[in-house]
């Protein structure tokens, strides 16, 4: 049985991804290069896409590749404040793996910011994107809208909204790129799908309820005219 856990656990989380993702409508396409902007973190520090993710703006700056997560919010975004606890969460998670987490606030300005990290307890970095330069490469529509982008700078999920189940998705997302997705036997999984449908048609029907002995049946009713 334990087997069988293995095998069905990843093809669970890969169908709550699918449900959970939105659809980025015009937004930035999954599988091509993600949009690249600069922006100032809330310490002050210049931050460029290109020092963590894709091809490294030249030899004297970060070469270190990484996996970016990247989750657009602000003050008066409630699903945002549910949000950034699992954020948090799983930052811990994968410190270990490569994987940076980055808040980014959505045109709100600096002491605005300064009260949501305070009264959220926020520990991620938090980028500021006052005139939504980033916001905009990125087509947000609603908040929270999470990206994530690989290593070679592609845009590996985008999702927006926040639901019960987010953490599940996200691990999942994160797991694959890193390549820790447990291997799934296609050939037992088809068996399981075979037998669910054999034990499916071999289920006797029920059986219709007959009259019970000694119950008297209805009379016939006589037809006009006979005798």
């Amino acid at each position: 049985m334990r087997s069988n856990r293995w095998i069905l656990l990843p093809l669970l989380a890969a169908l709550a991804a699918g449900t959970a993702a939105a659809d980025p409508g015009d937004g930035p396409a999954i599988g091509q290069p993600a949009p690249q902007f600069m922006l100032k973190t809330h310490a002050g520090e210049d931050f460029y896409t290109r020092d963590y993710a894709g091809e490294p703006r030249g030899k004297r700056f970060r070469q270190e590749r990484n996996i970016l997560v990247l989750s657009f919010f602000a003050s008066w975004c409630k699903p945002c404040k549910q949000e950034i606890p699992v954020l948090h969460e799983l930052s811990s998670a994968y410190a270990g793996d490569g994987v940076k987490f980055f808040l980014v606030n959505k045109g709100e300005e600096k002491g605005v910011v300064d009260d949501v990290i305070f009264g959220e307890k926020i520990t991620l970095p938090v980028l500021l994107d006052p005139y939504e330069v980033a916001c905009k490469k990125f087509k947000l529509k609603e908040l929270p809208t999470l990206a994530i982008i690989d290593k070679t700078g592609t845009l590996a999920y985008h999702h927006t909204g926040y639901a019960e189940g987010f953490r599940d998705t996200l691990r999942y997302q994160l797991d694959k790129l890193l390549g820790k997705l447990p291997k799934v036997d296609s050939a037992a999984i088809r068996k399981a799908r075979a037998d669910s449908i054999a034990a499916a048609k071999a289920k006797p029907k029920a059986k219709k309820k007959t009259a019970k002995a000694g119950t008297p049946k209805a009379a016939a009713v006589p037809k006009a005219g006979s005798k």
